[in-house]
């Protein structure tokens, strides 16, 4: 069932100055009552999937250096809640301002995607803001974003220790013993649904018709309404399927964006 009512927009700026406040009051509060440096904070993230719950962002700490988020020696130290998103997030289409100020379109391939996205963005811009600074914490200490109910791990095993470190200046050094994922199995394994348009001057537009209906397989005449629309020439399709129509249409001297950013090259 839809959700009935008034709208409001969801404005990701705002709701990350709301996440960073409550984590500064949640770090001073463990500061008051214990000095034993810390080795891993964590985002335990529900979304509320229709449930009567709003969605909200429980904080699990440990001191343990424990792998697995919440069973570490403080778990659930706070719970941070985005109530006036229950009226929007169950939404097969919509917008929220992300936290640039910019909007994206939230379609039911993208939502997980574009709100798990959100947490480990706001977590980021907590600690670049000094957030974590006046937490006792070891130099290997870790920030991660998880939400058991949908598997999803921020940062992939592969990746802990290149950006996800508490203190912005230990990232770089993996810290995982698994080894690094290879570029064809990463994008393979992507889960995320991409968005990619064709950017079209006075001069690109007949070959951004011929190249759109060349790497989609379609007529000239349909190619050319999508690249009129300003639409996407590709929604929601996979990290495979957007490199390759971008490898494509870069061939041909046409310029193409995406959204999300598109971390592969296309090169490849």
């Amino acid at each position: 069932m839809q959700p009935t009512g008034k709208r409001t927009m969801i404005d990701f700026e705002k709701d990350a100055h709301l996440l960073r406040e409550r984590l500064t009051q949640i770090v001073a509060d463990y500061v008051k009552s214990n000095g034993t440096p810390v080795t891993r904070l964590d985002l335990d993230i529900w979304l509320g999937d229709g449930g009567d719950s709003p969605p909200a962002a429980t904080v699990h700490i440990d001191t343990t250096a424990h792998d697995w988020p919440g069973d570490g020696s403080h778990p659930a130290v706070g719970t941070i809640e985005f109530p006036h998103w229950m009226t929007e997030y169950d939404r097969d289409e919509g917008e929220v301002r992300a936290m640039d100020g910019s909007m994206r379109q939230v379609t039911s391939a993208k939502r997980d995607q574009i709100f798990h996205g959100f947490f480990v963005d706001a977590l980021l811009a907590a600690r670049d803001a000094g957030v974590f600074d006046p937490l006792p914490k070891s130099p290997k200490c870790e920030l991660g974003v998880v939400n058991f109910d949908c598997g999803f791990f921020w940062p992939e095993e592969s990746d802990r220790g290149l950006m996800n470190m508490a203190d912005a200046r230990n990232n770089g050094a993996r810290l995982s013993n698994a080894p690094p994922t290879s570029l064809d199995e990463r994008i393979k394994l992507d889960e995320r649904a991409y968005d990619l348009w064709v950017e079209v001057t006075p001069t690109s537009k007949t070959t951004a018709v011929v190249g759109t209906a060349a790497a989609l397989g379609i007529g000239l005449g349909a190619a050319r309404e999508v690249v009129e629309s300003g639409a996407p020439v590709l929604r929601d399709e996979s990290a495979i399927e957007v490199q390759r129509v971008a490898k494509l249409l870069r061939e041909r001297g046409l310029e193409v964006r995406f959204d999300p950013p598109f971390p592969y090259p296309l090169n490849a």
